[in-house]
């Protein structure tokens, strides 16, 4: 253990060389020295001269955690609260009038105001301060002066990245750049601990839009958007992503949708896409092509094959015919002048044309897909 130096013994000795020098007429000598645990300038334990009635500024400054304990001038003590710390709060200036010979001695103790913060992280990463004072046999340990910012640097191992810290037990958010916590200001003992985690891999979306005039030929582009928007889009593993369809005032439909190289068909009861899609939780790349159509009546007309009325011309009831995966959402008769003259919300696989006048009809079949027609003659 180093053995500290009686303040006492280093003034005797300062004094004594002091009242040695030999002054040079017409100048005044200055000697200053400084205990261990702190800093001044100018260190001149030798003595330097200064003319009579110069200015004389020494600048102090303790080691972090330490304060001035003994300040002496000529032997005389200066109340180390007298100093002038407006400058920078962490230094101390003493200025004087060179008015004849100056022996200037300072030294520091602990500070009774400082604070310890114990600062560990789990694995996968550090944590970490060159500010303040490390403590002897306590890596994790820290000593600062009370009402300082000191700042801890957190570094994850490469791959990782930080999952929480903690400051007294409860999360806290940190810094981005750099990496780290900042003190504002430190008021009381404090821990710190920071656990990390892997980065999970990254999945993408590819959205592409693709629009469609009225009768089927591809436009460059229309009165409908997405979100996320068309383009490349990625997010960490397990994120859940749903693209949602936003409509314009124009008449524009969803039309088709082709995710991963499948068709799919998710239309709601009045045969129309809902406002989304969900893709859910991502654990690959997703691909996602979104075609609208240009749709001025209000609905897309389709083409159905299988689909046929009988008998017809028909007087009663007339039976339809269509392949099983056809389904109907609603039936419309509508008369030569366009009105509907039969609405049949839930359909079955007959209508009846018994009530109706005779002459010539259209059957309006919906779909989720959009509508078919067929000519019906009611005799």
């Amino acid at each position: 253990m180093k053995r500290l130096i009686s303040p006492i013994f280093l003034l005797m000795a300062l004094m004594f060389a002091f009242t040695a020098t030999n002054v040079m007429a017409n100048y005044f000598t200055v000697q200053t020295d400084a205990c261990a645990q702190g800093t001044i300038i100018p260190h001149q334990p030798g003595g330097e001269q200064y003319e009579p009635g110069a200015v004389f500024t020494l600048n102090i400054k303790p080691d972090p955690g330490y304060v001035i304990w003994y300040f002496h001038v000529n032997g005389n003590p200066v109340n180390p609260n007298s100093l002038d710390t407006t400058t920078n709060p962490s230094d101390v200036t003493y200025t004087t009038s060179v008015d004849g010979n100056l022996a200037i001695l300072v030294c520091f103790r602990l500070d009774e105001d400082a604070y310890y913060i114990i600062a560990t992280a789990g694995p996968n990463g550090t944590i970490s301060s060159n500010d303040g004072m490390a403590v002897a046999g306590e890596p994790t340990k820290r000593r600062h002066v009370a009402l300082t910012t000191p700042f801890y640097a957190i570094t994850p191992d490469e791959g990782y990245r930080i999952d929480v810290l903690l400051r007294n037990g409860s999360a806290i958010s940190y810094q981005p750049d750099p990496l780290g916590y900042q003190y504002d200001p430190l008021g009381d003992h404090d821990t710190l601990h920071v656990t990390f985690e892997l980065i999970p891999d990254t999945f993408c979306v590819e959205i592409t839009h693709i629009f469609l005039d009225s009768a089927g030929d591809i436009v460059s582009d229309g009165d409908y958007t997405s979100t996320p928007g068309e383009g490349e889009h990625c997010y960490e593993e397990g994120t859940d992503v749903t693209v949602t369809f936003n409509k314009g005032p124009g008449p524009w439909l969803v039309y088709k949708i082709v995710v991963d190289g499948d068709e799919e068909f998710l239309y709601d009861n009045d045969g129309y896409w809902p406002p989304s899609y969900p893709l859910g939780a991502l654990t690959a790349d997703r691909t996602i092509e979104i075609t609208f159509k240009h749709d001025p009546v209000g609905i897309i007309e389709i083409d159905i094959p299988s689909l046929k009325v009988s008998p017809n011309p028909v007087s009663g009831i007339a039976t339809i015919t269509k392949d099983a995966e056809v389904i109907f959402t609603r039936i419309d008769v509508v008369d030569i002048t366009g009105n509907i003259v039969i609405n049949i919300e839930n359909p079955t696989d007959t209508i009846n044309f018994s009530a109706l006048p005779i002459g010539n009809y259209i059957v309006r079949f919906h779909t989720a897909k959009g509508f078919a027609t067929r000519s019906v003659i009611k005799n």
